[in-house]
């Protein structure tokens, strides 16, 4: 059986890590280097899609990272993702759950 990866954050960028290869990915760009700008996963679903958010320049942006490399701009934060790819998130008035296009 194949380990599972694990999402987070190393040297606050956003990371994931593969117990299976002992190796870590860092899905966007490092940060600048401010002690204000950070990048974190928060959750990972079997697939391999992760939800995280950036915040870089005093700006919060939200994200999702897929399996196939693709990064996804949110317009709401999001919490966790399922194994069918949608996420569940919140806004500053409710929680919502975003389908995959």
């Amino acid at each position: 059986m194949r380990e599972r990866r694990v999402a987070g954050s190393y040297g606050r960028d956003a990371a994931i890590f593969d117990p299976g290869t002992a190796s870590t990915t860092r899905p966007l760009p490092l940060n600048t280097g401010s002690d204000t700008d950070w990048s974190d996963l928060f959750a990972m679903n079997a697939g391999g899609d992760a939800v995280g958010a950036v915040k870089a320049n005093g700006a919060f942006y939200p994200f999702v990272f897929r399996a196939n490399g693709n990064v996804e701009i949110l317009t709401l934060e999001a919490v966790a993702i399922n194994d069918s790819g949608q996420i569940v998130g919140i806004s500053s008035k409710s929680g919502f759950l975003l389908t995959p296009r």
